[in-house]
């Protein structure tokens, strides 16, 4: 028997007082059927994730980063026969640093320093935005197959942006 579950939440954290808040505000909506097949739709917007808060993590790979904050917009919809997810991805004031040929450059297959690329990708107002759609099967989703189609796309942006650049 077909059931489905909807939901709809909308969170903003505190933080310790005196801290930064790791991010503004996070809202998800949907409304989903796991049994037959999967089918039915999800949202889910993040707001304002302050990425220094994670250079703990990144300095572990020698990436240092010096300032930004992250806008997240997903859209996930399924049929029965293919799930597809909407990637938007709003980096404001965004600042990276890491050694020439460091892991994002590599990963990225940047022709140059990621410094540079995120200069010469910048816009006037400051911000990059990468979009990214995915295709699915509903039977084997996987965080690997969605981290290796996003990682493309992001790398296509570049490609495309800096092939543009003068």
């Amino acid at each position: 028997e077909r059931r489905v579950i909807s939901y709809r939440s909308f969170v903003a954290p505190g933080g310790e007082p005196g801290q930064p808040a790791l991010l503004e505000d996070v809202a998800t909506s949907g409304r989903l059927a796991f049994f037959p097949k999967l089918e039915g739709w999800g949202r889910t917007q993040v707001n304002g994730l302050d990425l220094t808060q994670l250079s703990g993590y990144a300095s572990a790979q020698d990436i240092e980063i010096r300032e930004g904050l992250l806008d997240v917009t997903t859209r996930t919809d399924a049929d029965g026969e293919r799930v597809k997810v909407g990637l938007s991805m709003l980096f404001h004031d965004l600042s990276v640093k890491e050694k020439s040929g460091g892991p994002i450059q590599r990963v990225l297959k940047l022709p140059m320093s990621l410094e540079n690329a995120l200069f010469l990708t910048r816009s006037p107002d400051g911000t990059h935005r990468i979009s990214v759609d995915i295709g699915l099967s509903p039977d084997g989703i996987s965080l690997a197959d969605l981290a290796t189609q996003a990682t493309s796309a992001i790398a296509v942006f570049f490609a495309s942006a800096l092939a543009g650049a003068p």
